[in-house]
């Protein structure tokens, strides 16, 4: 379980697929090569087992099932199309053996980036004025800001059953003195996008548009990096993998914004 993203750039795999095929042949393969990676477990075990995966239509969400015949269909097919994406401008990662436009951040988002990324950002609400914050800092301060925390606290609250989190911490970092009133909730919920309004084509409830794009980058590039050693950002890099998670999300958008198209979450 994560937080999907696409940079959804034309293509013959998604002229094939559509951009709801990519996220789900994208979903499969990623339990396929668990699957290659675990040779224990036994193919008679699967027969039968079902996965459920999160689909959004017409603004509902629902779970569509998948079984292991349609992750050895997956499997058996997906070679021809990720041969496709080596040299396209869209792939992340051309040494990936995936779809290069598709990426995730993996639930449980880590305690240590949450907090990490509040102490970042309550040295910049100290430090300088609200003319040089981020301008999405600045919009997330509003009084009429469309991030009001809800949807993070909702995840935060929630415990699956096997007792796992999908937020490690289970209270938001609140921000002080300038930024009293808003917490890591705030800030998690503008970096998942705004509501997108393509939703029921693409699969994907929310995005960063395209006018937005270069303000996520301005954020997220002085939150990761700003007066960061290369060996600093390495050490987080190997001991917080949501840290590692969010740089490919920068990278993400830093190529949708090359490319002039918005970049899709879930």
């Amino acid at each position: 379980m994560g937080i999907d993203y696409v940079i959804p750039y034309p293509c013959e795999n998604r002229r094939d697929l559509g951009e709801a095929g990519l996220r789900r042949w994208t979903f499969l393969y990623m339990i396929q090569k668990y699957l290659q990676e675990h040779p224990d477990l036994s193919r008679d075990s699967l027969e039968g087992k079902q996965w459920n995966l999160p689909t959004i239509s017409g603004g509902e969400s629902s779970e569509t099932k998948f079984d292991y015949s349609d992750i050895r269909h997956v499997a058996e097919r997906i070679g021809k199309h990720i041969k496709r994406c080596h040299n396209c401008a869209a792939n992340m990662d051309p040494k990936a053996d995936e779809f290069g436009c598709v990426g995730r951040i993996n639930y449980p988002l880590q305690a240590c980036f949450e907090e990490f990324l509040a102490e970042r950002l309550q040295k910049v609400i100290d430090l300088r004025s609200p003319e040089e914050w981020p301008a999405l800092l600045n919009l997330i301060l509003r009084h009429d800001s469309p991030f009001d925390g809800k949807p993070v606290a909702k995840l935060r609250a929630t415990v699956l059953k096997n007792g796992s989190r999908l937020l490690e911490r289970k209270q938001p970092v609140p921000f002080l003195r300038a930024g009293d009133g808003i917490s890591t909730d705030h800030i998690l919920h503008a970096l998942l996008g705004m509501s997108s309004p393509t939703s029921s084509q693409t699969g994907y409830a929310r995005e960063v548009p395209v006018e937005l794009l270069n303000i996520y980058l301005d954020f997220l590039s002085g939150a990761l990096y700003a007066s960061l050693s290369e060996e600093r950002v390495l050490e987080l890099s190997r001991s917080c993998s949501t840290y590692l998670q969010f740089r490919w999300l920068h990278r993400a958008l830093r190529i949708a914004y090359k490319l002039g198209t918005p970049l899709l979450l879930n």
